[in-house]
């Protein structure tokens, strides 16, 4: 059975780079993002079934966590370009980067992580 990625901000300007190429070194990937259905490009990067755009809210533990059960590596992308309602800076990127790497390491210690997220302050 092939290796499975979840990849937070998977569908965004660098997340989906980072899929595709994942796809085609033969992991299952697992692109979590805000809007599923906004997302669905992310099938066509590998064959049926094998890249899937699933739901996750990251500034939600239980959302996060819910995504990272059963990946064998966990990459995060999410990034934003500007501040909408709960969707601040702090709060997507620094936080949100904190809350994947404190699941991932509770969760699932001695398997990859990596985050390329970034937090300007």
């Amino acid at each position: 059975m092939s290796k499975l990625v979840t990849i937070f901000g998977g569908s965004g300007f660098v997340g989906r780079y980072v899929a595709q190429r994942m796809a085609k070194q033969g992991w299952r990937v697992r692109v979590a993002v805000r809007r599923p259905n906004e997302a669905l490009f992310v099938r066509q990067y590998g064959a049926v079934g094998q890249v899937e755009p699933v739901l996750c809210n990251i500034r939600d533990d239980a959302s996060v966590t819910k995504v990272i059960i059963g990946a064998n590596a966990v990459v995060n992308c999410v990034g934003i370009l500007s501040e909408i309602g709960k969707n601040t800076f702090k709060d997507v990127q620094a936080l949100g980067a904190e809350r994947c790497r404190q699941n991932f390491i509770r969760e699932w210690s001695g398997k990859l992580y990596s985050d390329i997220s970034n937090w300007f302050q």
